[in-house]
């Protein structure tokens, strides 16, 4: 496993323990896709240790809440 892998391991375990179980698992297949590239920039932008638990809460609730909410996907 290369550094990067480990790097995205590591944030996807902080992501989870974040969010919590329910909340990744009731995610659409879009709102996943999208959460996922969403990261991927923060990942990005900086590093893992100065990614902040609200950043990655507010990254969920701005796909979830604003971008792609279930009720538009369902039309």
């Amino acid at each position: 496993m290369n550094n990067e892998e480990m790097l995205i391991k590591e944030f996807s375990k902080r992501i989870l323990s974040v969010l919590g179980q329910e909340k990744v698992s009731s995610l659409s297949n879009r709102q996943d896709k999208l959460l996922s590239k969403s990261y991927y920039r923060l990942l990005n932008e900086k590093p893992l240790d100065q990614i902040t638990d609200a950043e990655i809460l507010g990254s969920y609730e701005v796909i979830v809440d604003h971008v792609s909410p279930l009720a538009y996907e369902v039309l």
